[in-house]
């Protein structure tokens, strides 16, 4: 027996001839293909001309260097690029209202897309959880997060389906 990984993450075993019947296979009810399609293709170009640009500065510089460091070679691959971006962008964080402090988010590109830069031995549930509040305190829908102290570059999409 094989093992397959099937699309909601669940792992179990098949043949080679159940792996083939639509019905070994899970269901999507409903308006969930549609919904995933979305997902998936929400700024897909604009995203993936960002991850061009941070495989460039890992290809360049590779794992090992503090975050700042690898933020300055991203600004100059996105100033390269002809993206409209901002740089250390002030999110405002409001309770009821008010206004009660401010965050930075290491890009806003296209005013669509927020790219927060790590340099960590592995993306946490902490840095989703921070980008997501990003994304909500700022109304954006899709943000990214890109890890480059790894060997190979670890990149993790956080969106705010709000």
């Amino acid at each position: 027996m094989n093992n397959k990984k099937l699309a909601n993450t669940e792992t179990r075993n098949t043949t080679k001839t159940e792996a083939r019947k639509p019905s070994a296979l899970p269901r999507l009810q409903g308006s969930v293909l549609p919904r995933l399609q979305e997902k998936y293709s929400l700024y897909k170009s604009l995203t993936q001309q960002v991850i061009g640009l941070a495989i460039n500065v890992h290809k360049k510089l590779g794992p090992g260097f503090v975050e700042r460091l690898y933020q300055r070679a991203m600004y100059l691959e996105l100033k390269n690029s002809g993206l409209k971006f901002q740089r250390e962008k002030k999110i405002i964080v409001r309770y009821n209202n008010a206004i009660i402090g401010y965050e930075q988010v290491d890009f806003d590109v296209e005013e669509k897309l927020l790219v927060e830069l790590k340099a960590v031995s592995e993306i946490q549930d902490i840095h989703k959880a921070q980008l997501l509040s990003y994304l909500k305190a700022s109304g954006r829908k899709l943000g990214i997060i890109i890890n480059f102290a790894k060997e190979i570059i670890e990149i993790k999409r956080v969106i705010n389906e709000k």
